[in-house]
């Protein structure tokens, strides 16, 4: 049985180990059924994301091609399990079970700790962690901006922050900051300019005391959002920022007046 991986580099995994498929066309389509797994992927997505606003005069014959290869690499692998490419009316389909995919374990694992948290926030914890650890970084890193922007690439990484960030409080709440620290510090770092994340990055590190590096945290941002989109940290961050400091001055015995 083939295990597929989109929730970090491409990975095809048999039971025996890696199974390597080389080609850079049929790895992109591969990543984009899997994106789409068990439904239909028309023609003219698969042309689009392999070749953008550009593609040759023999686009649809190469896809043919491309699929013909894939199917017959995928169907030398699975072995007795599914995984198999499906020709639709339109276009593929990349049949699969959700124990074989990461990016379906994830939303099943999502969906099973949103429905704990709406019942028992706290007893909810567990199961944003079994969600959160599917990833191994951002979706399909190793592949071209085309299949990283797709829109059910960006819905996961969205889906992704949403649980970082209900982790984060449910963490912090039980004063587990350095927890907190842990699972926000990676994820900060691949979303630079995501400035929720950094607010809560921010406030887990001031529970942990160190408020120098959450100010840092906060000066990264403002540097980078005014170098990258020409504007400022909004109001989430800045009243991160100001709890921050008003904590500082506290440890350091300089009183809680008003902070700017």
């Amino acid at each position: 049985m083939l295990h597929f991986s989109v929730l970090g580099p491409l990975t095809v995994e048999r039971e025996d180990g890696p199974a390597h498929l080389g080609s850079a066309m049929e790895r992109s389509l591969l990543a984009l059924l899997a994106l789409r797994a068990n439904e239909d992927v028309r023609r003219e997505e698969v042309i689009d994301v392999l070749w953008g606003e550009h593609p040759p005069p023999s686009a649809w014959s190469l896809v043919h091609t491309h699929v013909a290869r894939l199917r017959k690499w995928l169907e030398a692998r699975r072995g007795d399990g599914p995984g198999t490419m499906l020709a639709a009316d339109t276009g593929y389909r990349l049949v699969v079970d959700t124990p074989q995919l990461d990016l379906l374990r994830f939303y099943e694992a999502a969906e099973r700790a949103e429905l704990v948290h709406s019942q028992d926030p706290p007893a909810s914890r567990a199961y944003y962690e079994e969600a959160l650890r599917c990833w191994r970084g951002p979706v399909l890193s190793d592949l071209p901006p085309r299949l990283r922007d797709h829109p059910a690439a960006q819905a996961a990484a969205e889906r992704r922050i949403a649980l970082a960030l209900v982790h984060a409080q449910l963490t912090c709440a039980e004063g587990r900051f350095g927890d907190a620290v842990a699972w926000l510090g990676p994820l900060s770092d691949e979303e630079p300019l995501h400035q929720s994340l950094a607010a809560h990055l921010m406030l887990a590190l001031a529970g942990l005391g160190d408020h120098d590096r959450a100010l840092q945290v906060y000066e990264a941002l403002r540097l980078r959002l005014a170098e990258e989109l020409d504007t400022e940290p909004g109001a989430e961050a800045q009243h991160a920022r100001a709890y921050v400091r008003h904590r500082q001055r506290a440890a350091s015995g300089g009183g809680g007046g008003a902070t700017r």
